[in-house]
């Protein structure tokens, strides 16, 4: 159930984070100088951290709801609707 929770959750960061980074490519790309190259390593890097940080800043941010949601039986929550 834990999972199922967290994977929606997740698969909604990860298509912004990747779609975000489509964007920054992008970019990067077109506003390059083009007589100077864009040092890629720096990209990359850039990139891998930021898409890391956001992931677990998403997965910590669903961790609490999540837990109280899997405490709530699924009658109790349909009897408050």
């Amino acid at each position: 159930m834990l999972g199922t929770l967290f994977s929606r959750a997740m698969w909604l960061v990860g298509s912004g984070v990747a779609g975000g980074n489509v964007l920054l490519f992008l970019l990067v790309t077109l506003t390059a100088d083009p007589g100077r190259p864009v040092p890629i390593v720096f990209i990359v890097r850039g990139v891998l951290f930021t898409s890391g940080v956001m992931l677990a800043v998403a997965l910590l941010a669903c961790a609490s709801p999540a837990k109280r949601a899997l405490r709530i039986q699924p009658t109790e929550a349909l009897r408050h609707l």
